[in-house]
């Protein structure tokens, strides 16, 4: 579950990193789509407006997003599924599903996962959300090599930063309190 809130977490970050414009756009409830080919097709749409439509990321993101469809409904099944039986011997917990809201005629679906099967859908996620980073990092601006050596160089603190030399008066040295020797 926590693979899954990192590659959602990654693709706010990626939508952000698409629209400039608005900060924070991608935190926006209303700029959060669901796992599906009309959520793919929304970010799609926005690289086209915000970035142009020749861009060769929009295919790595669609084939990467059409991907994890799949696995975000493993997940939700996981999530939202009723665990009821868990087989110590073969490891594997037996998975009860909710109504079938598409065919309400049919009934719970049922699955079994074994610790494998979730560890794996979690590397999954692992991998995709690395991707879209690799994919999110093409379309932020690139620093030059000024602003590389600006950033990388070290600066002496400043007056009311939060780090302050030991030897300030509002600082005072504790004492080490060593343990008695043997000889007292």
């Amino acid at each position: 579950m926590f693979a899954h809130a990192e590659f959602e977490r990654g693709i706010r970050s990626l939508v952000d990193a698409i629209n400039t414009k608005e900060p924070g756009f991608g935190e926006r409830h209303d700029n959060q789509w669901t796992a599906s080919e009309s959520g793919t097709a929304k970010i799609i749409v926005l690289i086209m407006r915000h970035r142009g439509s020749g861009r060769p990321q929009i295919d790595q993101i669609s084939n990467l997003l059409d991907e994890a469809v799949h696995l975000c409904r493993e997940r939700n099944f996981l999530a939202h599924g009723t665990w009821w039986c868990f087989n110590r011997r073969t490891l594997t917990v037996k998975v009860r599903g909710g109504v079938r809201w598409e065919r309400p005629e049919l009934p719970p679906e049922n699955r079994e996962y074994t610790v494998s099967d979730i560890g794996k859908l979690a590397d999954k996620f692992k991998d995709i959300e690395a991707e879209l980073h690799r994919i999110r990092r093409s379309f932020e601006p690139k620093m030059t090599d000024a602003e590389m050596r600006a950033a990388s160089t070290p600066r002496p603190p400043t007056k009311g930063s939060p780090w302050v030399p030991s030897s300030s008066p509002r600082c005072r040295q504790i004492p080490s309190r060593e343990p008695p020797s043997i000889d007292q």
